[in-house]
């Protein structure tokens, strides 16, 4: 009796410990948002945000106006303000850009921004990103397209990363901005699938000190006119499946690390300007189709970037 009385003595106290060390799973609230007040308003950890049927998102409407951003709980960076610090911050805040303001999010997880058909979100300020993410995880953009109202140049990507973890774009279009499509710095897993980079005066990406980039089925039509795909320092484990270049100008890769190609289909007539500095950083994993042209590109049998 009393080793039975030990047996089960000992299966609580292991049922106990295994309890106490099981993560907390967060509760996750649902909010869809039919302009810029309630999308900035919304933004936080554990959310999912759905950005409704047919609306553009001005975030410049809020974003330049300090008593709108006091109203909607976002910090407001001065001029001179010292950006280090907004790393003291879990929140969202009205950042100081050359030509105006851009929303960067701090210390957010677990948090999804996502559009029904037709869902679109804009900045004015031709030198600000879209979106800026810092010391982020858990981050996941979905079928929306997001860009400038007018093009820059020198400046302002559409989605900037830096000191963050586990980011996913899918099914989403990036548009005209001042440099590239993505920015990302010292990030580890980055992840866009079915998703279109275009128009960006730049180039495509710059990639720099990051781990575990992965793009899958994408296009990247009409960037230029400097290096299109950037990715130097520290960055390991590139990868890029099934993905079309086309329409592009300026040189191809510009890249200080291997990358990995399977299954891809560039059009690119200025390839050769840079092959010879990068062909042995490339390993193709399945052979790719490398044609000196400017053909546009046909549309994919499985639908890419958002619903229309």
């Amino acid at each position: 009796m009393k080793k039975i009385i030990f047996t089960l003595t000992c299966m609580l106290i292991a049922v106990g410990c295994i309890t106490s060390q099981a993560k907390v799973v967060e509760p996750v609230t649902k909010v869809k948002v039919k302009n810029e007040k309630e999308f900035m308003k919304a933004l936080a950890s554990n959310r999912v945000i759905t950005v409704a049927k047919n609306t553009t998102l001005n975030l410049s409407k809020v974003l330049e106006d300090p008593a709108l951003c006091n109203e909607c709980n976002l910090v407001w960076v001065e001029e001179d303000y010292d950006h280090s610090q907004l790393s003291q911050f879990s929140t969202a805040a009205s950042d100081y850009e050359f030509d105006g303001r851009m929303l960067t999010l701090m210390k957010l997880h677990n948090l999804t921004i996502e559009g029904e058909k037709n869902a679109e979100i804009v900045v004015n300020p031709r030198y600000a990103h879209v979106l800026n993410f810092e010391k982020c995880k858990g981050i996941r953009i979905k079928n929306l397209t997001l860009g400038h109202t007018e093009e820059g140049y020198c400046t302002g990507c559409v989605i900037g990363v830096s000191y963050s973890e586990d980011i996913t774009i899918e099914n989403c279009d990036l548009y005209g901005c001042g440099t590239y499509g993505i920015e990302a710095r010292s990030t580890n897993g980055i992840e866009m699938k079915k998703s279109i980079i275009r128009d960006c005066s730049y180039g495509i990406m710059e990639i720099r000190d990051c781990k575990f980039v992965n793009f899958e089925k994408c296009d990247f039509i009409r960037n230029r006119e400097f290096g299109l795909v950037c990715i130097g320092g520290d960055s390991q484990w590139i990868r890029f499946d099934e993905c079309r270049w086309a329409q592009n100008n300026g040189n191809l890769f510009e890249i200080g690390v291997p990358i990995k190609l399977d299954g891809c289909e560039i059009h690119h007539p200025q390839w050769q300007t840079n092959k010879h500095k990068v062909k042995d950083l490339i390993e193709e994993q399945s052979p790719c189709q490398w044609l000196e042209d400017l053909k546009e590109l046909p549309p994919r049998k499985d639908k890419i970037g958002p619903k229309k």
